[in-house]
Order: structure tokens, then sequence, then C-alpha cells
């Protein structure tokens, strides 16, 4: 027997696994932050040397300097060394002695972190930077150190830069040359000395070949942040960084940034499966600069065939842009779109015609003439009739309407024909009327755990004031009255889910047994989105109007302790 064998307990590697699984943030009730609690990992470095010197690392792999604020600065100092994770801000401002930092945050910046950053350029995997602590955009901001970034290039991976002045050519060789650097996120920029023309056929100072067999790729997430005006701003980085990109994202307040890109993507970036495009409220208009309903159009057509994922911010749903979503019903799987006003003129044109980009093989699309005088139902007819029909491979759908509420007409037409989107694993719908209404009688009644029920007394009740009542209940603007809950299925019979509601207060209910099935189930437009949703077995996450049902054991929760607010 080998009297020297090592214990298991002894083995650096099994020490470490032990010391992670054992709580280091504890969380503090002030404001929701965590506060640093590592004294069940020191007392374990006590044991013995070699549990000192394998868990010493696992204490000190992560630095947030607000969370970490209260440990005493020699501390910080002596242990610095092992610092891996680095959130910098203002709470020391002294020197580190980290020399092999994989991830560097600095939200604040300090002349005195240049060290550090300058110490870890080599190692650095994860850089986010912000160059200027003033938010005044008059003031100008620096400009990086591009030798510095030059010796990050062989490492880096994910680059975020705020608040600084960049030179378009110094930023190309920089991409160029990067070896592992695969997202791209630039905000607040001031933007200098533009990229010369690349037409990529050949490669020289700033324009490199197309990517090849076995080379590798370049970017694949770009996301900007286009928050200062400036005249085509990026377009010749987006240029530069097109032959790889899948994803992109731009945030802008003027609606002359997606004008001036859409070309770029048509023409360059051909493998782009995604596209985000978020609107931000401009000052100088005093409102948000939306496009046009081709120009929308026109920007997701400018992507290629193989689109899998498309976020907007909009105005309205209109049918140039209904019909560009709708061309991609193959590829599709993920659409998330964002209402931001509320119609006040007509439709810019009508759908009942489909356009000659439509193959001859392809069904006619056509929305039914509305009833309504809300030009708001025209949205939910090319949702519901149209969009949800054509994209049947979706996977996750988001709707919002904010700052104004989807009406119940307009609910209802929402939901008016079933969904051929049966494979979706992800609902939101925010903001969405499905209110119960109550008819013809009233009553006393009540509201239990497992739903609501008529009054014991046989007594008839007077006869309403009125046709319809709706129960006042305290909420907030666009938010239904009752937090509606799905849950499991008893019996094989039973659709897969089957549904309770759970009132926040008592109500008057009618106790005509007639009624008894509208009273119990709501409204029509609520009863027909659950009908949607009982279609949708593949369903794991589903939130409706702000409040998110948790799933268990892949139903939806029936125990009401499983919602929760979102």
């Amino acid at each position: 027997m080998n009297m020297n064998r090592i214990h298991p307990l002894d083995l650096p590697e099994i020490i470490m696994t032990v010391g992670r699984c054992i709580p280091l943030w504890k969380h503090s009730d002030n404001l929701g932050f965590y506060d640093f609690n590592p004294k069940s990992l020191l007392t374990l470095t006590l044991i013995n040397k070699t549990w000192r010197s394998a868990l010493l690392p696992v204490v000190w792999y992560v630095y947030n300097g607000f969370v970490m604020r209260h440990v005493p600065k020699q501390i910080i100092l002596k242990y610095s060394v092992h610092f891996r994770l680095f959130f910098g801000d203002r709470s020391f401002p002294g020197q580190f002695l980290s020399k092999n930092i994989k991830s560097l945050v600095i939200s604040w910046w300090d002349k005195e972190l240049l060290e550090l950053v300058q110490e870890n350029a080599e190692s650095l995997e994860y850089l986010s930077w912000k160059g200027a602590n003033a938010l005044n955009v008059s003031t100008s901001w620096p400009s990086p150190d591009y030798g510095l970034l030059m010796r990050m290039a062989p490492t880096l991976k994910e680059l975020h830069l705020s608040h600084w002045t960049l030179s378009g050519q110094e930023v190309a060789l920089f991409l160029g040359a990067c070896k592992r650097l695969h997202r791209l996120d630039l905000a607040a920029i001031n933007w200098i000395d533009p990229v010369p023309e690349c037409d990529f056929t050949t490669a020289s100072s700033y324009c490199r070949p197309l990517s090849q067999q076995g080379q590798g790729k370049g970017l694949t997430d770009l996301n900007l942040d286009i928050s200062t005006p400036k005249e085509d701003a990026f377009v010749d980085l987006l240029r530069y960084s097109c032959p790889d990109l899948l994803r992109f994202t731009l945030y802008s307040e003027s609606a002359a940034d997606p004008r001036r890109l859409t070309p770029i993507l048509r023409a360059h970036c051909r493998n782009l499966v995604g596209l985000d495009y978020v609107t931000r409220f401009s000052s100088s208009l005093d409102r948000r600069d939306y496009l046009s309903d081709s120009e929308y159009a026109d920007l997701i057509l400018a992507v290629s065939d193989n689109v899998r994922q498309i976020k907007l911010d909009i105005p309205w749903l209109d049918a140039q842009l209904t019909r560009a979503i709708v061309l991609r019903p193959a590829t599709l799987q993920s659409l998330n779109l964002k209402f931001y006003e509320r119609r006040m003129t007509p439709p810019t044109s009508s759908f009942s015609s489909p356009s000659s980009s439509f193959s001859s093989s392809s069904p006619a699309l056509t929305t039914s003439t509305s009833s309504s005088s809300s030009l708001s139902i025209r949205d939910a007819e090319n949702l519901g009739q149209i969009i949800l029909q054509y994209c049947t491979n979706l996977r996750e759908l988001s709707l919002f309407f904010n700052p104004h509420s989807m009406g119940p007409e307009e609910t209802l037409k929402l939901v008016e024909k079933p969904w051929a989107c049966l494979d979706l694993q992800s609902l939101v719908l925010a903001d969405v009327s499905i209110g119960l209404t109550i008819s013809t009688t009233t009553w006393q009644g009540g509201i239990g755990e497992t739903g609501v029920f008529p009054s014991s007394s046989s007594t008839p009740s007077p006869p309403a004031t009125s046709a319809s009542i709706t129960p006042q209940f305290p909420q907030g603007p666009g938010i239904q009255p009752y937090h509606w809950q799905l849950s499991a299925a008893t019996t094989a019979m039973a659709p897969p889910y089957s549904i309770t509601a759970i009132a926040t207060t008592a109500a008057v209910m009618p106790s005509n047994n007639s009624q008894d099935i509208q009273i119990r189930y709501g409204s029509l437009a609520k009863q027909r989105l659950f009908e949607q949703i009982r279609r949708l077995s593949k369903l794991t996450r589903l939130s409706l109007n702000h409040v998110a049902y948790s799933l268990d054991g892949g139903h939806l929760s029936s125990s009401n302790h499983h919602l929760s607010s979102s």
C-alpha cells in the first residue's frame, strides 16, 4: 500500500472546486445589491497552506469597486494580484498589482487606471472602457492610445467603447489586426478620419479580403449607438466590418442614420441573420424620428434571406413592412415589435393585393375591412391575420404597446384567427387589454383562489341600470385588473393548460346561470387569447401585461407562489 498517496482534498483542483460552491456574495436589502461576504471561504483558508494557496484566487477572482468599497485598501492592494474580473469605479483610487486580468470594466475613467490597462493589455479578453466622464457633448472627448489597443488585438474577444474620439482609419487597422474579436459596441463616439472606400476584393492597409476557409471570422456582432450629431456616422465602420457580420444593432435619434446604412447592409452584409433598430427620443424634435413604411420595409429587405431575428421600434404596422416580414417565413424565428404611436391618420396603403415580389405559389395575402372606427385595428389585423399566419417557424414573439395600450377590439382582432406559429417557445404581450366585462345583471358574488363563483343566494337581483358594467379595480394604465393564472391540466382529456383567475379584490358579479361561462372566463378577447396559448404546447416562457408566468416541469405552474411580476 502506498503510504504517500495524496488525499483528494489535498489536490488544488478539488479544493478550488469546493471553494466555488461556497457563497461569496450575500444579497443585501439595500437597493437589491449584493455584498462581499468572504467569511466562510476565508475560514477554509486557515486549514493549511495548500488550502490557503488554492482558495485565495477563488476569494479574490472578482473585484467590484462598489460592492467591495468597505474592504480596507491595504487588503485590496495585497490581493489584487489574484484579480481576473475587474469592475472599476472611483471606490479605490490607488494602484493595483494585477497582471493577468481577463475581463476589465471601467465605468468611471481615472488616469490612474491607465497603468492597470497597460499592465494587462496582453491578457484581456473583454474590455468595456468609458473614455470621458463629462456628459456635455460639447466637451472634447479624448482619443485612446491606439498602440495600446494593438497590444490587445491577439486576445481580445469583446470590446465596448464609449465617450471617445475615434479615428476611423486607426480603428480599421486595429480591427484588421484582431484575431479573436467577435463583438464590438460603440456608444457616444466622435468619429473622425473616415475609412477609405473598400470593395473587399483586394487586401490593403485598410481593406482585408473576404473571409476564407481556415482563417477564422471577423466581427459577428456590431452594436452602434449613434447619440451625437455627425454626418454619415459609422458608415465606413459598418462597411468595413460587414463580410462576417451576423447581428447588427442600431440605436439612433435620427431616421437619417438607418437611411444611410440601409444600402450598406444590402450591398455588403449578406450574412446578417439578426437586425435590431431602436429609436431614441430626439430632444431637438421633441419626439421620436421614425422611418416611413417603405423605409422600414427596405431596412428589413436589406438583410439576407436567412434572417432569424428582427427587433424594431415602430409607430405602427403598415402594409409594406408587414409584407417585408412575411417574405422571410421559413427562417424568421424571433420577432420583437414595440409600438410607440396610436394612429391619427389612415394607413398608408391597403394590403389587399400581394406584391409582385411574392412567388406565384404564394397565397394572396388579404385583410378584411374593419368596421371599427379605430385605425389602430390595422396593426392587430396585420399581426394576427397575416404575420402570425405566415411566419410559422417563429419561436419568440414579443409585442409592446407603449405608451398607449391595445384596446379590447384590437386585441380581439389579434387573436381572432388561430395562429399558425405553433412552435412558439416565448410569448410576451405588454399593455394589451383583456379585461373582464360583466353584462346584464348585478349580484353578490365573489372571487376565490380557483376562480369566480356565483352567490349562494337564490334571491333574484335587481336589474342593472345599464347594458354592461366594468368592475373598477386599482390598476395602472393599460394593465389588466386580474392576474390570470394558467395551470396544468388534471385530466387526459383536458387541453394542455387550464385557466383559473386570481383577482386582487372582491367584485359584484351577476348570478344568471346562462352567463356563468362568460363571467368565469372573462371577455371574449381573453378567452380567445388563452385558446391560443392552450395550443402552444412548446411554450416555456409567458409574460402578459408585465406579469411573468413561471413553469414547473414543462407546464405553466398552477401555484400562485410561482407568479412574479416582470
